[in-house]
């Protein structure tokens, strides 16, 4: 037999946009709440097949009464009717540290955060076939009508060992002309995925080692003006991700009203290892927000991304599902006996950004709330 080389990358979601604290652990807990977020992927489901599912439970916390936020997740991906599953459990923090910019005025905050994830895999061996399984003259049954035992074991029951997989990253966030109502914000950084790998992902026993991959985003956020007490902004966006030579990209833009109503579009590119045929894609995201009640939010989305290069015939759309819980309070803080508010008296005129204690700057999904 014939060695043979199959790369692939991590279990993933539509767009950098809304998934933040996955490509980068800088992010976690950067939207000034308590928020629980729900998240569900879609590809090539049908009556008649499972598909591909990429299903998400993640809370984040952003503490203004300490110097970190964190933020836990869990995450399943499923891959065919054979059952391919990959199951992952996350603890994140973030720490954001203010830095000092003289006397243009100006803010500037850098972000490092940390997260350590652990996964495993599965197969479920008893939907697949095998060779011996196979009557040259009854095919999947013997003479006497009975399915055919396969003398195949999987190792350790068709699953891998949980292997340890941390990720760090960073994040640079400069506010130009914060006391302006039309304050610009400009957010850059990089991630490296599975730092070290110490365990094996395979499921077949093999010396298997997850590989590392790299990432990193930009994006400017504007206030274009204001509509009856609510602001216009448009945030376009970069995003570049490398694993073992599969490199993957993203470039587009979201306009919003205040944060209640987005929508926006990208167009995502892929360059595969050695020079062979890329497979292109577009994608558009809306997310709603309404607030049922004072310090309180909840966020619907949904993305859907087709193809229309490459593999163009072979590649199915894709489905991206969410909803977010927010609330404005800590309550890690107030189990620490300090429940400080998620702004200061000295709050940022700006509407997309809100300043907590301590100096912490987050994104502002409170406006007129």
């Amino acid at each position: 037999m014939s060695p043979l080389l199959l790369l692939g990358q991590d279990p993933f979601f539509t767009h950098f946009y809304g998934n933040e604290a996955l490509f980068n652990p800088a992010l976690t807990g950067n939207s000034g709440a308590l928020s629980i977020k729900l998240k569900a992927k879609h590809q090539w489901h049908s009556s008649s097949t499972a598909g591909y599912r990429t299903y998400l439970a993640a809370l984040e916390e952003s503490l203004p009464c300490s110097f970190f936020d964190y933020g836990v997740s869990v995450l399943q991906d499923m891959e065919g009717d054979s059952y391919l599953r990959t199951q992952q459990f996350g603890v994140g923090l973030a720490s954001p540290l203010p830095i000092a910019t003289g006397l243009s005025g100006n803010l500037l905050q850098l972000r490092l955060g940390i997260n350590i994830l652990w996964a495993q895999q599965y197969v479920d061996y008893s939907r697949l076939l095998f060779i011996d399984q196979l009557d040259p003259k009854y095919g999947q049954t013997n003479a006497n009508g009975q399915s055919i035992p396969t003398a195949f074991v999987p190792p350790n029951d068709g699953r891998s060992e949980w292997y340890f997989k941390p990720s760090g990253g960073f994040a640079l966030q400069y506010v130009i002309n914060p006391k302006s109502v039309k304050a610009t914000a400009i957010n850059l950084g990089g991630a490296i995925h599975n730092v070290v790998s110490l365990q094996s992902w395979s499921v077949l026993g093999l010396e298997s080692q997850v590989l590392p991959r790299y990432s990193a985003f930009l994006n400017v956020e504007f206030v274009l003006g204001y509509l009856q007490q609510q602001y216009v902004s448009f945030k376009p966006q970069l995003f570049w991700q490398d694993q073992q030579g599969l490199t993957y990209w993203e470039t587009g833009g979201m306009i919003s009203f205040s944060k209640l109503v987005s929508a926006g579009m990208y167009y995502h590119g892929s360059r595969p290892k050695d020079g062979l045929a890329p497979t292109n894609w577009g994608s558009a995201q809306l997310e709603v927000g309404f607030f049922p009640g004072p310090g309180s939010r909840i966020d619907l989305g949904f993305g859907y991304a087709f193809n229309f290069s490459g593999l163009r015939n072979q590649v199915a759309n894709v489905y991206e599902l969410s909803v977010r819980f927010s609330f404005a309070k800590s309550p890690m803080c107030s189990l620490a006996g300090a429940p400080a508010p998620y702004d200061t008296k000295g709050a940022l005129p700006c509407p997309t950004l809100r300043r907590s204690t301590k100096s912490k700057i987050y994104e502002n999904i409170w406006y007129n709330n």
